[in-house]
């Protein structure tokens, strides 16, 4: 019970490192007890609010450290839907005010990256990628590359437990805080949200954001082979953001949401027997020997789910792995609570097995090196020796020693022609990493992600798009640029400003041009030959102007919206003296419903 003799209005109360639930049929307390309970439901006076800079620096901190140092580690949570999780993995957005785990571990990571590059005569060069994959109804979708499509889960041959991965993902390599956030943003617009009576913007997928550190230095040893030019060290950090269990009474979820809330609960369910069954076999390990037999005998269902095989090598693998329980204070939801702490109270006596990540075959070469080396110092010792004396017994223990040598080299050199063999492509890490993220670039300016031209937007004349999901709206955009032609059309990207494909999209589909005069910019939309574009459900045949707030479509699926920044603040002034509501999430409803209307009105001249 709490010290105050007030009543409690909520379900829920953090005592030190305990969190007490009450039951809100007789009013009994359980306490589960954990290595920290944070309150970050309000910030009132009768509770010491945490925000996530505070829990980063109990547990990311830790992460961090780990990395750096070369292991794998994985943070993971989980709880109900809408009971923060997400939160904790991303903080308030563009807000800035408290940044979630991943941003605060990218910044971690860039600034002792920078505290060590200064460092005289480190001589260590350092390389971070980033992955993002989310897993919808048990299909594995790239984030940062929706168009791949459904990826494979399949036996990872380097793992040590026989985990597993992904080869198809794309890796991204980054070089600053606002390259990691500028990507994770990309994927999470990507993710697969719905909304529902418990949560807004419902999370339908597990979310995996990967962030990879390779330390590199120079092998000391001279005349190497290609592979052996670098010794290096290397450390994962899996940000694990599980979409929250639920219950489809309580969301009133039906369809479509219905079958990806069942999905979600299955591969949940397939977590739960995982934690059941490693908890099982840790307790069984504790009883020596006779435990080790009956641990032994305990199956463990990793390939339940996709998710759990994903998660195979952070459960019991190689890596330091924290969990992170989100719970909702109310007492309507006691029992989701209650199975929720019952779970992270099973999963905190799974124990893990990290290893050092090193290269493997450079370290083999190493250690190769060193006994062919320390195989010559003693055979010289004993030619030494045994020099005119003629003893048999040493006799033969130098020929012994020549035969460890001559095996030492052969392998050496075997070993060698098999790392030769890897690097038959001639391309280093390095230089396929950026492949990749020169193609990834591409894509983003295709598709709108133009990270360049995100300050423009706030003075020059652009296109918004418009989607269903409300959530979605706004993701993308294209520059109108001043006293210029902006050509929209699937025939590429170098020659169409605006690239889209889909139904009825010509090769070049409309000309937008942007003048500026005493009036501010004008906009005029030119259509080419016979193509489907209307604007406010008008089709239109010849060059129209375009004003503030117009709705575009583009052949069928294509929807847009024009935004002249100046003239929409000076819109956004008179609509808040009016009192009027902001109807943005009406927009592609509003321009759907156009096209309809005015299917049968004349052509627009």
């Amino acid at each position: 019970m709490p010290n105050d003799p007030k009543p409690r209005v909520l379900g829920v109360e953090m005592q030190g490192c305990e969190t007490v639930i009450t039951n809100p049929e007789n009013n009994e307390d359980k306490k589960f007890a954990f290595n920290y309970s944070y309150w970050s439901f309000d910030k009132s006076e009768d509770h010491e609010f945490a925000n996530n800079a505070r829990i980063y620096n109990d547990l990311g901190k830790d992460i961090l450290d780990n990395t750096i140092n070369g292991f794998n580690s994985c943070l993971f949570a989980y709880g109900q839907t809408g009971s923060g999780k997400s939160y904790s993995m991303t903080g308030d957005g563009d807000k800035g005010k408290d940044p979630g785990i991943i941003q605060l571990v990218s910044r971690g990571i860039f600034n002792l990256i920078q505290e060590k590059s200064q460092v005289k005569d480190n001589g260590v060069e350092y390389v971070v990628q980033v992955a993002m994959l989310e897993i919808y109804c048990e299909a594995i979708r790239d984030l940062l590359n929706p168009k791949a499509g459904a990826l494979e889960c399949r036996l990872n041959p380097k793992s040590t437990v026989k985990g597993f991965w992904v080869p198809e993902l794309t890796r991204v390599p980054v070089k600053s805080v606002s390259d990691v956030i500028k990507f994770m943003d990309l994927g999470f617009k990507n993710r697969s949200l719905t909304a529902t009576k418990m949560n807004k913007t419902s999370s339908r997928a597990h979310t995996l954001f990967t962030i990879k550190l390779v330390q590199r230095k120079l092998n000391p040893m001279k005349n190497v082979k290609k592979s052996e030019k670098y010794l290096e060290t290397s450390g994962e950090i899996t940000l694990v953001d599980l979409a929250g269990s639920e219950c489809l009474k309580n969301t009133g979820a039906t369809g479509q949401a219905a079958k990806e809330g069942r999905a979600i609960n299955l591969s949940l369910t397939s977590l739960g027997l995982v934690i059941d069954a490693l908890a099982k076999k840790a307790k069984y390990a504790q009883k020596g020997k006779t435990g080790a037999k009956q641990a032994k005998k305990v199956r463990i269902p990793f390939r339940g789910s996709e998710l759990t095989k994903l998660l195979k090598e952070s459960l019991c693998g190689n890596s330091k792995t924290v969990m992170i329980a989100a719970v909702r204070p109310s007492k309507k939801f006691y029992q989701n609570t209650k199975k929720t702490l019952q779970f992270a109270k099973r999963a905190s006596t799974v124990s893990t097995k990290p290893k050092k990540n090193e290269n493997p075959t450079a370290q083999l070469i190493k250690k190769l090196k060193a006994e062919k080396k320390k195989l010559a110092e003693e055979l010289e010792k004993y030619k030494s020796m045994a020099e005119g004396k003629g003893d048999p017994e040493k006799d033969a223990l130098i020929e012994k020693l020549k035969q460890q040598l001559n095996d030492a080299s052969t392998e050496l050199d075997e070993r060698k022609d098999e790392d030769d063999d890897d690097d038959d492509d001639g391309m280093t890490e390095e230089e396929k990493a950026e492949l990749v993220q020169a193609e990834l670039q591409k894509y983003l300016k295709e598709n709108g992600y133009n990270d360049d031209a995100s300050q423009d937007r706030k003075t020059s004349a652009h296109l918004l798009n418009l989607t269903e999901d409300p959530s979605l709206s706004g993701a993308l955009f294209y520059i109108l640029a001043d006293d210029s032609a902006t050509t929209v059309g699937s025939e590429s990207s170098e020659s169409c400003q605006v690239f889209i494909k889909g139904l009825n999209i010509m090769a070049k589909h409309c000309v937008i041009n942007c003048k500026q005069s005493d009036k501010g910019q004008q906009l005029t939309l030119t259509a080419i030959e016979a193509s489907k574009t209307f604007v406010n459900g008008v089709h239109v045949a010849e060059t129209i102007p375009l004003e503030h707030g117009d709705r575009i479509i583009f052949g069928i699926n294509h929807f847009y919206k024009v935004i002249i920044p100046k003239v929409a603040e000076a819109q956004r002034k008179l609509d808040e003296q009016d009192g009027k509501r902001d109807m943005e999430s009406l927009d592609y409803i509003f321009a759907k419903k156009r096209i309809i209307e005015q299917a049968k009105t004349p052509t627009k001249n």
